[in-house]
């Protein structure tokens, strides 16, 4: 192949085609990028879809020798900068190159569903274009329905607020995240604003001179203008006093700088207390982790001493050490993204209320408006667009999110939509919060804008309580589940339910339901012949036990699981139900169509036979 590029707008032609290769070698999707633009606020004639999940490659084509650079945006993290792992290079003799293939370039696919600008460079021109990713298992509706119902919830859920577009934080206005990046970036500008004006602007007073029939204190104008004969012919022989008043237009634009200020005060004194509050639930997620490390240290010490225990056994527990150890890494890179943004504020709030304890602002009246004057000078172009963008934020009376700029992983939004949707599956049967409201109890289970492992809603409908558990780690055996107060044990590997659902009656346990989420297609996940990696796991969510202890007994109920449930995104080839060995395939997603979701009846019907209701 060989052709062109347009530029969009100048409509001059680029001596080469760049083509983006979607999938498997030999079976790829061949998207030419066949328009380019230079403003970036032009990209939607050269916006380029594909589906997420797939290996990406670029290739040039191009007849002469020629360097194209094509800068292709990965999603960013705060605390990770690589300039250089997004650069790619296309000539003649090296016309393609690999931008994401698993386990080639990393092991995680670095995009999520949206949208991201590249850019190419030649000859020193840069060139703009845009790429779309698209959900691999739902269609574009189905995914709007899913944020729909994260968002009824809680507004940033749906969103990853350590990873995002470059870009598309630059192209947003109207955020708690731009606003706090930029007063952080220019603290020192808005400083200098506060300082001058009270080293320049401390007169607040002007002349002005008035005509009168007894003479006051002159200063050379007066006398002039009583000298000037259009004077005297006008206004006979009468006096010109110079005069003293409040400089109306500079006190009230010095008030409405000091009001705002301290709704500035109020509003980072409120998101600093968002930010402490997530700090402390994740400093107490660490404690507790480590805590539990050191139970099972002491317990592999215990497992060491003992002749008859296998090497599996022994396996397994340093794989839960393991996974706690990754689990204390992800909170405390969490808090560290949090202390990147609170420390900095800190700083600014302190600063901003030793301003307005100097004796300047105290003898200023506060003015409080929402209109700006529109011809400004120095200092107020500095103050006031910050202080507009302050008012549009607290407009939107949204909480505090961090960053709107990139969407979490989308298998991992579509096990939250299953969740959130089950909550809602279980209040339509009639069931209500129990204890908390249910806006609180989904509250208290946000760590930093994340569902946490274990995270419970608890719900009643008069004869049944239901906690709804969201993947929750089961204890390796007995004696852990005793020492740590937990109900349920297997000797398993796999021991992370999706979601198990506990039902009690009369303040007793009963049994329990089991859904195990996947996001994907149905031949990845059942097979007729032979078991795959989905149905083992399903097989051993069969095998969980339930204890407690009661009046000095142990009390088991080895079979506490009535059902498993496995919830995929669907297939046409099945039916939505499939009863096999290992539990229930059951299809899942939402549809406009219906106003609900695609296996929402079956699983009503099936809840209702496991509670008799």
């Amino acid at each position: 192949m060989s052709g062109k590029t347009t530029v969009i707008g100048t409509k001059e032609k680029l001596p080469f085609l760049i083509e983006i290769l979607i999938g498997a070698k030999g079976k790829e999707e061949k998207i030419p990028v066949q328009r380019l633009s230079v403003d970036r606020r032009n990209l939607q004639p050269c916006t380029y879809s594909f589906v997420e999940l797939k290996p990406i490659h670029l290739r040039l084509h191009v007849e002469e020798e020629h360097k194209v650079e094509v800068v292709w945006n990965k999603v960013y993290n705060d605390t990770k900068e690589d300039d250089s792992i997004n650069n790619y290079v296309l000539t003649k003799a090296i016309p393609r190159v690999t931008v994401y293939e698993h386990l080639v370039t990393e092991e995680y696919y670095p995009f999520r569903c949206g949208m991201y600008h590249f850019s190419v460079v030649y000859q020193d021109e840069v060139y703009y274009g845009a790429f779309r990713i698209i959900p691999k298992n739902l269609d574009n509706s189905q995914f709007d329905a899913i944020l729909q119902l994260l968002n009824s919830m809680f507004v940033s859920i749906a969103y990853d607020n350590e990873h995002y577009d470059e870009n598309q934080v630059k192209k947003r206005e109207y955020d708690d995240y731009s606003l706090l990046k930029w007063l952080i970036e220019n603290e020192q500008m808005i400083l200098q604003a506060y300082q001058y004006l009270e080293k320049k602007e401390k007169v607040s007073t002007v002349s002005y001179y008035e005509i009168a029939n007894y003479p006051r204190k002159k200063d050379r104008k007066a006398l002039q203008k009583e000298e000037s004969i259009s004077f005297m012919k006008a206004k006979g022989w009468k006096h010109v006093n110079k005069r003293w008043k409040v400089d109306e237009k500079k006190a009230r634009l010095q008030g409405i700088v000091k009001y705002k200020t301290k709704r500035l005060l109020v509003y980072l004194h409120h998101i600093m207390l968002t930010l402490l509050a997530e700090k402390q639930q994740l400093r107490d997620r660490v404690e507790q982790l480590k805590e539990e490390q050191r139970h099972t240290n002491v317990f592999l010490r215990e497992l060491d001493k003992a002749l008859a225990i296998t090497g599996r056994e022994k396996t397994k527990y340093k794989q839960l050490q393991h996974l706690k150890r990754e689990e204390v890494t992800r909170m405390n890179e969490k808090s560290g993204h949090i202390d990147s943004i609170l420390e900095p504020l800190q700083l600014i709030q302190k600063r901003l209320k030793t301003i307005l304890l100097k004796s300047f602002w105290k003898h200023v009246e506060e003015e409080k408006t929402l209109l700006y004057p529109s011809i400004l000078s120095y200092p107020y172009t500095v103050l006031f667009p910050f202080f507009e963008l302050m008012d549009k934020v607290e407009r939107q009376q949204q909480p505090f999110v961090m960053l709107h700029t990139a969407y979490k992983p989308t298998y991992l939004l579509y096990e939250y939509y299953c969740y959130v949707s089950l909550i809602f599956l279980f209040c339509d049967m009639g069931f209500r919060a129990h204890g908390k409201p249910l806006k609180e109890q989904w509250k208290d289970n946000i760590v930093g804008y994340d569902l946490k492992d274990g995270s419970t809603v608890i719900l009643s409908n008069g004869t049944y309580v239901v906690h709804l558990i969201f993947n929750e780690l089961i204890e390796i055996n007995e004696q852990l589940a005793l020492k740590k107060g937990a109900t349920f044990f297997t000797g398993e590997e796999t021991r992370k339910p999706d979601i198990r659902i506990d039902a009690y009656r009369d303040g007793k346990y009963v049994s329990s339901l089991v859904c195990e989420i996947k996001y994907s297609p149905m031949f990845n996940i059942y097979q007729p012949i032979a078991n795959t990696k989905a149905m083992e796991q399903l097989y051993k969510y069969w095998t969980i036990k339930h204890i407690r202890e009661e009046n000095g007994e142990v009390q088991y109920i080895r079979q506490p699981i009535q059902e498993v449930i496995c919830l995929y995104p669907g297939s046409s080839m099945h039916p939505v139900q499939l009863e096999t060995g290992c539990g229930v395939f059951l299809q899942y997603y939402p549809t406009w169509k219906k106003a609900g979701s695609v296996g929402k009846k079956e699983l009503v019907t099936m809840i209702k036979k496991w509670l008799s209701l």
